[in-house]
């Protein structure tokens, strides 16, 4: 009799080891999904922020473009006046 509950015993023990085991499995599932999605919302925050700074890269190089435009007729414009 004693032999057979303490069967009982561990055979309970696998059930909730089994049941434990599972719970660990999905917990880390889930968690493993929001690292993730974070991932992904970084990535996009990323991408964006970079693109952007492009945008300014491009805009600032034009802007010193058309400068560099307007001092060399400035430059010719008074050299002419100068003659």
């Amino acid at each position: 009799m004693f032999l057979e509950e303490n069967i009982r015993s561990h055979e309970e023990n696998v059930r909730q080891s089994d049941s434990i085991a599972n719970l660990v499995r999905e917990k880390v599932t889930k968690l493993i999904e929001k690292i993730k999605d974070e991932e992904k919302k970084l990535l996009c925050n990323i991408h964006e922020f970079n693109n952007t700074e492009r945008r300014l890269i491009k805009e600032k190089s034009n802007r010193l473009r058309d400068l560099k435009t307007i001092e060399q007729f400035c430059l010719t414009s008074q050299e002419k006046l100068n003659r």
